[in-house]
């Protein structure tokens, strides 16, 4: 986990390698010669191409897509939450290709944990997942483990505590500030 943080501008970064990517990359490969070889089998030794053929190799061939994809987190990738004056961001990815979705952070009312429907953990994914609620959610962090996304829900709420707890005078309070006024210090 890397960790950025200038008060109001910061970032959190957590990798999704896992040990899962020594399955799916091996299983990948299999997946991408079979599927080339039947397509090549089916165009030069002449075998007929039928509707139902063609549907068949294209429901192939984007399933193959989405797993090289999932191989590909699981070998290299990355989430990242970056929140400063200009941009508001949720980025799942390899370098600078993925998803991104951008969000307003002062709109986010609740981080919370949440149970993830796939409950696949044969499959690599995680059975808990983190939910950041507001005007619109934001669901994310199965591939993570349960120390990364502990680490990343603290996170979230310590900053999500900065940033809604205002003094009259328009100064925030600080962690240790909230944390002391909790507890009756």
């Amino acid at each position: 986990i890397e960790v950025s943080d200038q008060g109001a501008e910061w970032l959190i970064s957590a990798s999704t390698r896992s040990p899962v990517a020594l399955f799916y990359v091996p299983f990948m490969l299999l997946w991408s010669i079979l599927a080339i070889v039947s397509l090549s089998k089916a165009i030069f030794i002449g075998a007929h191409l039928s509707v139902l053929g063609i549907i068949s190799a294209s429901v192939f061939f984007l399933a193959g897509l989405l797993f090289w994809w999932i191989a590909v987190l699981f070998s290299a990738g990355h989430y990242r939450i970056a929140v400063n004056h200009t941009s508001h961001t949720l980025f799942i990815g390899v370098g600078k290709f993925g998803w991104t979705r951008t969000f307003i952070w002062t709109d986010i009312q609740k981080i919370e944990e949440i149970d993830n429907y796939i409950n696949r953990r044969q499959f690599g994914f995680n059975e808990r997942k983190i939910r950041i609620s507001g005007t619109r959610e934001y669901k994310f962090g199965i591939l993570l483990n349960d120390e990364q996304r502990n680490f990343i829900i603290r996170f979230l709420r310590t900053k999500l505590s900065q940033s809604h707890t205002i003094r009259p005078d328009n100064t925030r309070l600080s962690t240790k500030q909230i944390s002391s006024s909790l507890s009756g210090k």
